[in-house]
C-alpha cells in the first residue's frame, strides 16, 4: 500500500465441505482470476452493486433484510461501514484484516499499484476453488521526491493489517519497516446470482502467515 493524503458480520457466507484438493487449470482457473480482478476493481471503485453480486451469499442473507430492496440497502450500509472502518484504522496504524476482503484490498493497494498475480488455483470440490495470490510491494524502488513536505504516506507493514504512517520532511530521511511480499488465499464458490456476469463469488480472503516477508526502506529528502 502506498496511499497519500495532502451491520452484519458476513454476507451469509456459504459453508464449504472441502472434498479434496487437486491442481486447478482451464476454465475454473480463468474464472477465479476474472472474479478476483472484478472484486478488486469493485472495492477500489466502491461499486456497491458489483460487490453485492461478487460476495457469496449477500443476495440471500436475511441479516441484511427480508426482501431484495432491503438486502441491497443493508449491504450498502455494511460496505460504507467497512470503508469507514478502513479509513479510521489506516489513520490509527492498524486495519483489522477481516476475511470479506474489502479492507485487505484497500490496505494492500490491490489495483492501485501493488503487483499481484494468481499463481495457482486448487479445486475444493463442488465447484469451489482456492486461489493463491502473490503480492510484491517494491517500496525501495518508489521515488518519493516529488511529494511536497508534510505529505502523509500510508505503507503496508507486517503483520498484514499494520500501517506505517510517515510524513515527508523538509529534509532528512524517512525510515520504515514495510512488507516486501505476502501471499493471499482466496476461496470462491459458484455464483448463485445468474445476472452477476461472474461464474464465481468470493467467500473469503486471508493472508498466508508463513508467506510474510518484511524489509527496511530508507528515503532521503
Amino acid at each position: 500500500m502506498l496511499e497519500t493524503r495532502a451491520a452484519w458480520g458476513r454476507p451469509g457466507l456459504v459453508g464449504l465441505a472441502l472434498l479434496g484438493v487437486a491442481a486447478g487449470c482451464g476454465r475454473p482457473s480463468a474464472d477465479a482470476r476474472r472474479t478476483i480482478d472484478a472484486f478488486v476493481g469493485a472495492v477500489q471503485a466502491e461499486d456497491v452493486s458489483r460487490l453485492y453480486c461478487l460476495l457469496a451469499g449477500a443476495a440471500q442473507s436475511e441479516e441484511l433484510g427480508t426482501d431484495e430492496a432491503g438486502r441491497r440497502e443493508g449491504f450498502r450500509a455494511w460496505v460504507e461501514d467497512r470503508i469507514q472502518g478502513y479509513d479510521e484504522g489506516r489513520d490509527a496504524g492498524w486495519v483489522e484484516p477481516q476475511d470479506d476482503g474489502v479492507g485487505l484490498v484497500k490496505l494492500l493497494a490491490l489495483g492501485r499499484g501493488t503487483f499481484y498475480a494468481v499463481t495457482h488455483v486448487d479445486s475444493l470440490g463442488q465447484g469451489a476453488v482456492r486461489a493463491r495470490m502473490e503480492l510484491r510491494f517494491g517500496y525501495p524502488s518508489i521515488d518519493l521526491s516529488g511529494f511536497p513536505p508534510g505529505t502523509t504516506l500510508y505503507l503496508a507493514g507486517a503483520p498484514p493489517g499494520r500501517v506505517q504512517v510517515v510524513r515527508v520532511p523538509e529534509r532528512g530521511e524517512v525510515r520504515a519497516r514495510v512488507l516486501e511480499s505476502v501471499d493471499l488465499d482466496w476461496v470462491l464458490v459458484p455464483n448463485a446470482d445468474e445476472g452477476c456476469g461472474s461464474a464465481l463469488a468470493i467467500v473469503s480472503v486471508r493472508a498466508v502467515p508463513e508467506s510474510v516477508r518484511e524489509e527496511d526502506v530508507v528515503w532521503t529528502f
